[in-house]
């Protein structure tokens, strides 16, 4: 007599990976829960603002001597809400926004990268663009 297992298959969901260090996720709640967490424990804000229709956003401004250079963003967009037209997820956009320049000038990146290599992205973009915009 063949014996049956009792085996529980776990799924996943296809979250961006912000923070490739906290695992998977079993629903777009416990991901958004403990991404959001960690975003504010870097010194990230979040606030409620429509500069690429996003749903909310988090920015932190980085420093040098003091002063603001950049700032770092990242744009969430809830697709959940459409959820009857197409599968559930949340999107995120990463934006570096050069401060004390003539003009904007903005770097805008929609690729599944952390925020740490988001970080040194935007660190490297300042560092190139600075020299042409004073």
């Amino acid at each position: 007599m063949e014996e049956k297992k009792n085996t529980v298959k776990l799924s996943y969901v296809a979250a961006p990976r912000i923070f490739p260090e906290l695992g998977f996720f079993s629903s777009w709640e416990e991901w958004l829960e403990h991404t959001e967490k960690e975003l504010v424990s870097q010194g990230y804000v979040r606030y409620k603002q429509n500069l690429k229709r996003e749903d909310f956003a988090y920015w932190k401004s980085f420093s040098e001597d003091g002063k603001k250079i950049y700032q770092v963003g990242l744009l969430f967009y809830d697709f959940r809400k459409y959820q009857k037209d197409m599968p559930e997820r949340i999107g995120v956009q990463f934006e570096c926004l050069l401060m004390d320049v003539e003009g904007r000038i903005d770097l805008s990146v929609s690729k599944d990268i952390s925020l740490k290599q988001f970080e040194a992205i935007s660190r490297t973009y300042y560092e190139a663009m600075v020299k042409y915009c004073n």
